[in-house]
């Protein structure tokens, strides 16, 4: 259960760290007659191409840890942020037991709250556990550091030895803003895939 601690302080560590939103507009139109084509995406990969999945195309990679765990990318407007990564464990995510899913539902609100204290944010929404039978869990909120309002959303999946996890981190205090990228978030989570790692370049002898 410690590794979910940290996957919270990371997460509300952008949030501490979040810039006054540039303003958005979101232009009136009539409803659609057919769904609206799917934006175009990029493969990306963690743990050395052991881990893959899909992101927008427009989003850029911002950060990347050393360790290759987690990578973090940022919107072409710099108004939301979403960071996927994956914390090894030494044994399966029991998914199926129903008290270890609410222990584990419990530590994470609880250290999100108190993190969110700790910083100095209002707390505007809850954080609340979400159910959604795709994830583990599904964790939501909004808080507010200043005048910037931070809409989060936190999916996890267990796969195998692996707890994988997306969070979208939104810049916005209107929640119709927040929604289609949490929606991105939640199709980022559902398409990773577990594999093998990337073949490592071969040590060359320049002895002759």
């Amino acid at each position: 259960m410690r590794v979910t601690i940290g996957l919270i302080v990371m997460a509300l560590a952008w949030q501490a760290a979040a810039a006054p939103p540039p303003p958005l507009t979101i232009p009136v139109t009539t409803k659609p007659t057919s769904r609206p084509a799917a934006k175009p995406k990029q493969a990306a990969k963690v743990m050395n191409g052991a881990v893959r999945f899909m992101v927008p195309a427009d989003w850029e990679e911002d950060k990347r840890d050393e360790a290759d765990k987690w990578v973090q990318f940022k919107s072409p407007d710099d108004v939301s942020t979403m960071l996927v990564l994956v914390t090894p464990q030494e044994y399966p995510i029991p998914t199926h037991k129903v008290n270890f899913i609410e222990q584990m539902k419990t530590i994470i609100i609880n250290g999100m709250k108190k993190e969110m204290q700790a910083k100095g944010q209002e707390i505007l929404y809850g954080p609340r556990s979400e159910t959604d039978d795709r994830f583990l869990l599904r964790i939501h909120t909004r808080s507010k550091e200043g005048h910037v309002v931070m809409d989060s959303l936190h999916v996890y999946r267990a796969a195998g030895l692996d707890l994988l996890m997306v969070s979208s981190i939104v810049k916005t205090d209107k929640p119709a803003e927040a929604a289609p990228i949490h929606t991105m978030a939640e199709d980022t989570c559902l398409s990773i895939v577990l594999g093998k790692a990337d073949k490592r370049p071969e040590k060359t002898n320049d002895k002759k």
